[in-house]
C-alpha cells in the first residue's frame, strides 16, 4: 500500500508541474470600430433623403468595422451645422453656378472658397491645381489639370461622389412651354395652358431659404431669384449658351484682366424705377460687403467693379478666368433693388430686381405669388400669373397633381411616385438630363476631433459605397452612379473614383480601415 500511495503521488506531482508550465491562453483584443455620425436634411432633396442615408448606413457597416449613427436637421439648421463645420459626414447636392468644371471643384476644395462647407478640407497643392486650371486659356491645358485635380480628388477622398440625376417635371397636359437644360433652371415665364389660363400653380415639397441673393445659396431659391431678376447675361433657354440679358455687348482687355458691360437703357426695376450702372455696380459690392455663402462668386474673381458712366460697368479681376462672363448670369451678379439694405442680409425683401415677374405675396413656406412685371423690357411672360404652393413631402404634393390642385408638380416626387403618374391619364411627365449631383462631405479639417480627419478613414468609407446599390435601392434606376463631381458628359470627366475604389469594394475597405487603427 505504501508503494501504491507513494506512485500516486509522484503522478500528482507531475500533473500539476505540466498543468503548471502551460501557457496561459491570450486575451481576444475588443473590437475597435469606427464610429461615424451621418447626417442628412428631410425635404430639400425629397422624399428619398431617408433612403439614401439608410443604405449608406448599411454599407458602411459591411465592412463590420464601422458603426453609423444617423442624424437629421431641417435645411435652415442643416445649413447652418455646415458652416460651422458641426456635422463629420453629410449629405449634399450640388446645382451648377456656372457650367464649367470650376464650378464642380472649386466650391468644394478650395482653401477660401468652401467657407459654406464650413472648410472641411484644405490643401496648398490642391489650391495651386485650381487656380492654374482656372487661369489657363489652353482648352487643352485645363483639361489636363482638371484631370489632375480630380485624381487628387480620389486620393485624399474629402469629397465623395455618389450619383448624377435628372429633371423631371409632372404637369396637367394642357400645359405647355416647359423648358429643361443643363442650367437646370425652370425658367416659369415661358410656361403657358393651352386653355390660356391667366393662373398656373406649382406645386414644390422645397423651400425659400431668403430672398436676397447676397446670402441666398440654394437651388431653388436661385430659380425664383432667375424669375423675379436677371443678371448682364442669361443661358439662352434650352441651351448652354450665354446671351446678352441687362448688357448689349461686352469687351475683354488682350490680358483678359479687364471686362467692359454696356447696359440696355431701358431697363427698369418691377416699380418703374430705372436701373442703370450704378445699380448694377452697388449690388455687386454690396455682396463682396456681406460676405454671405455665394460671395465667393464675386470675391474671388473680382478685384473692383465700377460705373464707368449710366451705362457701362468696368470689372477689374483678381486674375484671369476664362468662365468669368458665365459667373454674370448668377444671382450674386444680379442688380437688386435699392430697397435692400445696404449692408446687411435682407431676408424677406420681395423688391427683386429686373426680370419678367414680380413678387407681390410671400408667404414663407406657404405660397408664392408672381404677377407679370409690366416695366420689364422683354417680351411679357406666357402666363400672368405663377403661383407656387409648398408642400410637406413627396406624399402630398403627389395628391395635389392627381387632384388637380396644382398644374404642375416639380422638386420632388419619388421615383415610385413618377413611375405612378406616368400611367395617369391627363399627365405628362417631362424628362431631362441635368448637372444635378449627389455627393457625401467627410469632414477632414484637421483642427478637429473627428476620426475623418484621417486619410485612411476617408478611403475606407470610399472604398465601402456601392453607386450601383444605392442607384436601384433609393433612386429605382433613374439615377446615374457618379464617380466624379464633375459630372458625366462634361469635358474632363473620370471616373476617378471607381478607378481608384470599385463600387462595394469591402475588403479594400477593410485594409484602410486597419491602416487607421481599427479593428474587427
Amino acid at each position: 500500500m505504501k508503494k501504491l500511495y507513494v506512485l500516486a503521488l509522484l503522478v500528482a506531482a507531475v500533473l500539476l508541474l505540466g498543468c503548471a508550465q502551460q501557457p496561459e491562453q491570450p486575451q481576444k483584443e475588443e473590437a475597435k470600430k469606427l464610429k461615424i455620425e451621418l447626417w442628412w436634411t428631410p425635404t430639400h432633396y425629397g422624399d428619398t433623403e431617408k433612403d439614401l442615408a439608410q443604405v449608406l448606413k448599411e454599407q458602411l457597416e459591411a465592412t463590420g468595422m464601422i458603426e453609423v449613427e444617423l442624424k437629421s436637421a431641417e435645411w435652415s439648421t442643416f445649413q447652418d451645422y455646415s458652416r460651422k463645420g458641426a456635422m463629420m459626414a453629410s449629405l449634399f447636392g450640388w446645382y451648377p453656378d456656372y457650367l464649367d468644371p470650376d464650378d464642380y471643384t472649386t466650391p468644394f476644395l478650395s482653401c477660401t472658397a468652401n467657407n459654406w462647407l464650413g472648410y472641411p478640407y484644405c490643401d496648398p497643392e490642391m489650391d495651386e491645381l485650381l487656380e492654374k486650371a482656372s487661369t489657363a486659356t489652353s482648352m487643352e491645358e485645363r483639361e489636363k489639370l482638371y484631370k489632375q485635380i480630380q485624381q487628387k480628388l480620389a486620393e485624399d477622398a474629402p469629397i465623395i461622389p455618389l450619383v448624377q440625376g435628372k429633371l423631371t417635371i409632372v404637369a396637367k397636359d394642357d400645359i405647355k412651354g416647359i423648358t429643361l437644360d443643363p442650367t437646370m433652371i425652370f425658367r416659369y415665364y415661358l410656361v403657358y395652358s393651352e386653355e390660356q389660363k391667366d393662373t398656373i400653380t406649382i406645386g414644390v415639397t422645397d423651400k425659400i431659404t431668403d430672398l436676397d441673393p447676397a446670402n441666398a445659396y440654394d437651388f431653388y431659391t436661385w430659380e425664383i431669384m432667375n424669375n423675379v431678376m436677371g443678371g448682364l447675361v442669361r443661358y439662352k433657354p434650352g441651351t448652354t449658351e450665354l446671351e446678352p440679358y441687362l448688357a448689349e455687348s461686352w469687351e475683354v482687355s488682350e490680358d483678359g484682366l479687364v471686362y467692359t458691360f454696356h447696359l440696355r437703357q431701358d431697363l427698369k426695376f418691377a416699380d418703374g424705377t430705372p436701373c442703370k450702372a450704378q445699380d448694377v455696380v452697388r449690388s455687386i459690392k454690396r455682396v463682396m460687403t456681406i460676405q454671405g455663402d455665394p460671395s465667393w462668386l464675386v470675391t474671388h474673381f473680382v478685384e473692383d467693379v465700377e460705373a464707368v458712366d449710366d451705362y457701362t460697368v468696368k470689372f477689374t479681376l483678381k486674375k484671369p478666368a476664362a468662365y468669368f462672363v458665365s459667373l454674370l448670369a448668377t444671382p450674386p451678379y444680379f442688380p437688386v433693388h435699392p430697397a435692400y439694405k445696404a449692408d446687411e442680409i435682407d431676408p424677406d425683401q420681395t423688391a427683386g430686381g429686373v426680370g419678367p415677374y414680380k413678387i407681390v405675396e410671400w408667404k414663407r413656406d406657404q405660397e408664392l405669388i408672381l404677377e407679370a412685371n409690366p416695366n420689364f423690357f422683354g417680351e411679357q411672360p406666357m402666363t400672368k400669373r405663377i403661383v407656387v404652393k409648398f408642400y410637406k413631402d413627396a406624399t402630398t404634393l403627389r395628391l395635389a397633381i392627381e387632384k388637380g390642385e396644382v398644374d404642375i408638380a416639380w422638386r420632388t416626387l419619388t421615383p415610385i411616385d413618377i413611375e405612378s403618374l406616368k400611367a395617369k391619364e391627363g399627365l405628362q411627365v417631362i424628362e431631362a438630363p441635368g448637372g444635378f449631383i449627389r455627393y457625401l462631405v467627410l469632414n477632414a479639417n484637421e483642427n478637429t476631433d473627428y476620426p475623418t480627419k484621417n486619410i485612411y478613414v476617408r478611403k475606407a468609407i470610399a472604398a465601402a459605397i456601392d453607386r450601383e446599390d444605392i442607384a436601384q435601392r433609393v433612386y429605382r434606376g433613374t439615377v446615374e452612379p457618379l464617380y466624379s463631381l464633375i459630372p458625366i458628359g462634361m469635358w474632363s470627366h473620370e471616373d476617378v473614383f471607381k478607378d481608384m475604389y470599385g463600387d462595394g469594394n469591402i475588403e479594400l475597405a477593410k485594409e484602410y480601415l486597419k491602416k487607421a487603427g481599427y479593428s474587427e
